[in-house]
């Protein structure tokens, strides 16, 4: 016999209608349709059972409490699950307690045959194993599809995750990341930041799924296999060039000493427009002498099968004793350097290498006028971090007195002899900054001044008591 919860509901149940579960629906007091609390829907009838407290039958059509069986039933999940039977068969379940009094979406149900699922449903779900409670999992990144809330389970839903995730194409996110680690100068270990990746994964987790995220060697392998690729259209344009190929090359280090030969060409394509392409950067092995260069260009240019393609002076007639070229810039920069700082440019440069006495060296660009004054002042500013933080707040007191849009504030530019239009560059930001300047020097020579104006004071003062007679007496 089936016995009931302590309920009041059951209670009156108990006193009124014969003891079985059956009869209870035709008991008077149940199926009336004045009931306390409003009018009754056979539809929505429930009544809770010792074991069975809050469940809510009208979600499980089909389903019953089990039969009672001759072995009790065994395994900790049943401290959190009910017994259900479907359709009288038999055939028992588990139902997971908190997911069904949740209401949740999907009915976690588990054939009771073997645990094994309800144990990892605990585990996994509720994190609570046969210990007791277990000890908070890492966090799950949250995917796009659990912040819009969609359930496979519903066709709508469905659908609109299986178009997402068609709409990812690994081939062209792959082809936009080769795009920016080459043409930004991105570090190839960079890739591998745990931070990049977190923030790929948030945007995208479908990026980590298909394994678009490489580390620094895979990334370097697709950058050379897309430089491969890529090469015979190159080549195919330059077949196609109306014009002959000139071509430009310049020997460099990088500052891991590694010496490297950079290889352009410059035509006129099929259509008429002129184009500009780097075709090699080798490595140079052995002196930077003109042999050794010439080998590396050759066979840059027969990689790319343009050796008839290209003029070369000697054979027009180009007489080196007669005719030189010389780099254009590096000229226009001698004569700019000539103009600021005299014909001899090496010397005075030299001058200053050698003089390392601080005072020194300011003398020597005294000397040089107006600029070497803001090169005076530019490195005085340069060695000092309080002097720097004084004139980034000269500059936002000026941005807030004059109401200026732009807050910014900027550092100076010191000029280097070794760096083209480094001058141009100090004098332009120094022109900027000018009121600034002005101010900082003004305050540092105020500063000074009183400093010696209150040594001045104590000198004088400590020359008067020395002068001042002493008093005597006799005793």
């Amino acid at each position: 016999m089936v016995q009931y919860a302590n309920t009041d509901q059951a209670s009156r149940a108990l006193s009124s209608a014969p003891s079985t579960a059956f009869s209870l629906l035709d008991s008077p007091d149940l199926g009336s349709s004045e009931t306390k609390g409003g009018a009754a829907d056979d539809a929505s009838f429930s009544v809770d059972y010792i074991g069975y407290e809050g469940i809510d039958w009208n979600l499980l059509s089909g389903y019953s409490i089990r039969k009672h069986q001759r072995r009790p039933r065994t395994g900790w999940v049943w401290e959190h699950g009910f017994d259900i039977e479907k359709d009288g068969s038999g055939h028992r379940f588990w139902l997971c307690k908190m997911c069904h009094q949740k209401k949740a979406t999907i009915t976690h149900m588990y054939d009771a045959a073997s645990t094994s699922q309800a144990n990892g449903h605990m585990e996994d779900i509720h994190r609570i194993n046969k210990d007791g409670s277990m000890p908070p999992q890492k966090k799950k990144q949250r995917t796009l599809f659990d912040m819009v809330d969609l359930d496979p389970h519903r066709p709508k839903d469905q659908a609109l995750m299986n178009a997402f995730i068609a709409s990812f194409e690994p081939a062209r996110f792959q082809h936009l990341l080769i795009r920016w680690v080459a043409c930004d100068n991105i570090p190839f270990y960079k890739l591998e930041s745990p931070y990049f990746r977190d923030l790929m994964a948030n945007a995208n987790s479908a990026i980590v799924d298909s394994g678009s995220l490489p580390t620094h060697s895979t990334i370097r392998e697709w950058i050379v296999r897309t430089f491969s690729r890529h090469k015979g259209v190159v080549t195919e344009l330059l077949g196609r060039s109306l014009s002959r190929i000139n071509i430009s090359f310049d020997a460099w280090s990088s500052r891991r000493f590694t010496s490297l030969l950079g290889l352009t060409v410059h035509f006129l394509d099929d259509e008429g427009k002129f184009r500009t392409f780097l075709l090699g950067l080798p490595r140079i092995e052995g002196r930077h002498g003109g042999e050794n260069l010439a080998d590396r260009v050759s066979e840059i240019l027969h990689e790319y099968g343009i050796e008839e393609r290209t003029d070369l002076g000697i054979e027009l007639g180009f007489k080196k004793q007669h005719r030189r070229l010389r780099c254009c810039s590096h000229i226009i920069n001698l004569v700019a350097r000539s103009i600021l700082f005299g014909t001899d440019v090496d010397a005075f440069e030299e001058d200053c290498q050698a003089d390392k006495e601080i005072q020194d060296e300011v003398q020597l660009w005294r000397s040089k006028g107006p600029i070497g004054k803001r090169h005076n002042i530019i490195h005085w500013v340069q060695r000092s971090g309080q002097r720097i933080e004084k004139l980034h707040k000269l500059q936002s007191i000026e941005n807030t007195a004059l109401s200026l849009e732009d807050k910014t504030t900027y550092d100076v530019i010191t000029d280097n002899a070794t760096r083209w239009n480094s001058s141009e560059a100090m004098m332009e930001r120094g022109y900027l900054l000018r009121n600034a300047l002005d101010s900082l020097v003004q305050a540092e020579v105020t500063e000074w001044n009183q400093y010696v104006a209150g040594q001045e004071d104590t000198e004088r003062d400590k020359t008067d008591a020395e002068e001042e007679p002493q008093e005597t007496c006799d005793c």
